[in-house]
C-alpha cells in the first residue's frame, strides 16, 4: 500500500495574527503624511477589504479575530471624525490607536479558559482550535510590546521628567507603528521556529479501519498516552526451520510490554511512508542481515486495549540460519517450538500481541511446512521411465 502523504508546512503565514493590525499600521504612518481624517479612511478601507477577502478566498476558514477588531476600531475612529469633527486626534492618533488596539488582545488573554473550552466543545473545527492558539500567541506578545511602551510613558510621567520634542515624537508617533511591526516579524519568527522544530519530530499516521489515512499525530504523544488513536503498525514474525523466532521486547519508559518475548522485528508505519518502504526500513534497521525482498504480507487486523489502538500489518520472513537473525552478540533471541510456547502462554512470558495472533502463526506455519513436505517428496519421485 502506498499511500500520498507528502508534509507540509505546519502553519502557515495565516496563523500569524499579527498581521491583522496591518491596517492600523498603515494608518499611523499615514497620518504623518496626510490628514488624519483621511489616514482613518485609508486605513479601515484597508481593513474592511482585508476582512473580506479573507473570509471569501481562504477555504481554511481561520478566525482573524484581531483583524476584525482593528478593522472595526477605524471605523468607529473614522465615524467620529465625520460625526465630530473637533475630536480628530491629530498628531496623537498613533498613540490613541496604539491604546486602542491593546484592548482586544487584552480581553482575549482574560477570557482565554473559556474560549479554550469552547474550542474543546467544537474539535472537529480543528482550525477553529488553531487560529484561536495562534491568536492568543500574539495576543501575548503584543501586550508585552505595548505594556512596556505604556509604562516607559507612565514612568517619565511620574519622574516629571522634562521631555523633548524628539523624545515626544519618538514615543507617541514612531513606536507605535513600530511596535506592530516588530509584533509581526516576532509572530513570524514563532512560526518559523516552531514549524521547524515540529518538522524535526516523527509522526504517525491517523488510519481508518481499512487503513485509508485521515490525518497524523506525533509519535511522542502515541508513545506517551496522550493520543490513542488508530494507527498503523508492521510486525514480521522470523520463521527458523518451522520455528518462530522471538526474542523479549525493548525495554523504557514508554515500551509496551517491556521485556516480554515477543516477534523480534515490530514498528510503526511513519507518516508519509509506504507499507513497503516501512518493510525494508524494519528489516534493514533491526536485521540487516537478512533480505528484505524475501518478507512477505499475511494479513491485516486490529488490535486495541487500554495502552494501545494499532492496525497491526503481519508479515512473515522465513530464515535458513538463526545466526542471521540475531542482531548483536549476546542477544537473547532464540527459535521457540509451538509446544515450548503453548506451555508458557497465559503465564505473562509473551506479549499479547503475540498470543493474539500464536494460532493464527502456527497455521500458517504448519500449512507451509505441510505443502513444502508435499513439493519435495514430489521432486523426489523416480522419473517414469
Amino acid at each position: 500500500m502506498h499511500v500520498n502523504m507528502n508534509q507540509k508546512k505546519v502553519l502557515s503565514t495565516q496563523f500569524n495574527m499579527s498581521l491583522g493590525f496591518l491596517p492600523a499600521v498603515i494608518t499611523m504612518t499615514a497620518c504623518n503624511i496626510v490628514a488624519p481624517d483621511i489616514a482613518l479612511y485609508i486605513g479601515s478601507g484597508i481593513g474592511l477589504l482585508a476582512c473580506a477577502l479573507n473570509y471569501s478566498c481562504h477555504r481554511l476558514r481561520i478566525p482573524q479575530i484581531l483583524l476584525c477588531a482593528t478593522t472595526a476600531i477605524l471605523c468607529l475612529l473614522m465615524l467620529c471624525t465625520i460625526f465630530m469633527p473637533q475630536k480628530v486626534y491629530g498628531i496623537a492618533l498613533p498613540f490613541v490607536l496604539e491604546v486602542g488596539l491593546l484592548a482586544p488582545p487584552l480581553l482575549l488573554l482574560i477570557l482565554q479558559r473559556p474560549i479554550h473550552a469552547f474550542c474543546r466543545s467544537h474539535q472537529h473545527c480543528s482550525y477553529l482550535k488553531q487560529g484561536m492558539e495562534a491568536t492568543f500567541v500574539s495576543s501575548r506578545i503584543v501586550c508585552l510590546l505595548g505594556g512596556g511602551h505604556l509604562m516607559v510613558i507612565l514612568l517619565l510621567g511620574y519622574i516629571s521628567a522634562p521631555v523633548s520634542s524628539t523624545l515626544h515624537a519618538l514615543l507617541f508617533l514612531l513606536l507605535p507603528p513600530l511596535l506592530f511591526i516588530i509584533a509581526m516579524f516576532l509572530n513570524q519568527w514563532c512560526i518559523s521556529y516552531f514549524n521547524r522544530e515540529l518538522g524535526e519530530m516523527p509522526f504517525l499516521p491517523i488510519v481508518t479501519p481499512r487503513g485509508e489515512v485521515t490525518g497524523k499525530v506525533l509519535a511522542e504523544d502515541m508513545r506517551n498516552g496522550k493520543s490513542h488513536l488508530l494507527h498503523p503498525v508492521i510486525r514480521i514474525a522470523v520463521i527458523v526451520h518451522g520455528m518462530l523466532y522471538l526474542q523479549p521486547r525493548k525495554m523504557g519508559r514508554f515500551s509496551l510490554e517491556a521485556g516480554k518475548t515477543d516477534l523480534p522485528l515490530e514498528s510503526c508505519l511513519a507518516y508519509g511512508e509506504s507499507l513497503e518502504e516501512g518493510v525494508g526500513r524494519i528489516v534493514t534497521e533491526q536485521m540487516p542481515q537478512a533480505d528484505a525482498d524475501r518478507v512477505e504480507f499475511n494479513i491485516r487486523y486490529r488490535y486495541e486495549n487500554s495502552e494501545t489502538n494499532r492496525l497491526v500489518y503481519l508479515y512473515l520472513l522465513e530464515l535458513e540460519d538463526e545466526t542471521v537473525a540475531r542482531k548483536r552478540e549476546g542477544e537473547q533471541g532464540k527459535p521457540w517450538t509451538f509446544s515450548s510456547i503453548e506451555q508458557n502462554l497465559g503465564k505473562g512470558v509473551f506479549s499479547s500481541f503475540l498470543e493474539n495472533e500464536y494460532e493464527h502463526l502456527k497455521s500458517v506455519i504448519c500449512t507451509r511446512g505441510k505443502y513444502r513436505e508435499s513439493w519435495t517428496s514430489r521432486d523426489e519421485q523416480p522419473a517414469i521411465p
